[in-house]
């Protein structure tokens, strides 16, 4: 359970500002910012669990499968271009804005509800004490 509470602040603190930097800023976006966008897309595989491809139902394995596919490879053909120092249509930058705004916003929401389950989950132990 804690491990997700890091997982979020990543997002919330990180992950998610440094997508919104680089969007907003476009072309004029630190170079260095730029390449720790690669890094964090290279840790990828090794933070991210293999997804039970035959387990989709269960949403951490489709965030997973989320993760092994559309933001790597998305994310990783950006930051190829990034490291390559190539020009990048304006859309991909707004792409980058709006998903590091979604990024942040939702995974607010999700440490939120987390610190509400939390709480109910103490109530109700000191309740039947």
């Amino acid at each position: 359970m804690y491990n997700l509470y890091r997982v979020n602040l990543l997002h919330i603190l990180l992950i998610g500002p440094l997508l919104t930097y680089i969007g907003y800023y476009k072309k004029d976006s630190n170079y260095g910012l730029k390449l720790a966008l690669g890094g964090i897309v290279l840790m990828i595989p090794f933070v991210v669990r293999l997804p039970d491809l035959n387990n989709l139902k269960n949403k951490v394995h489709l965030t997973n499968l989320l993760h092994w596919t559309l933001i790597l490879v998305f994310l990783g053909y950006i930051s190829y271009k990034f490291y390559k120092n190539e020009d990048i249509h304006y859309q991909i930058y707004n792409i980058l804005f709006v998903t590091g705004i979604i990024v942040i916003i939702t995974h607010i929401y999700l440490l939120y509800d987390k610190y509400n389950q939390l709480k109910k989950q103490k109530f109700k132990t000191k309740k039947l004490k």
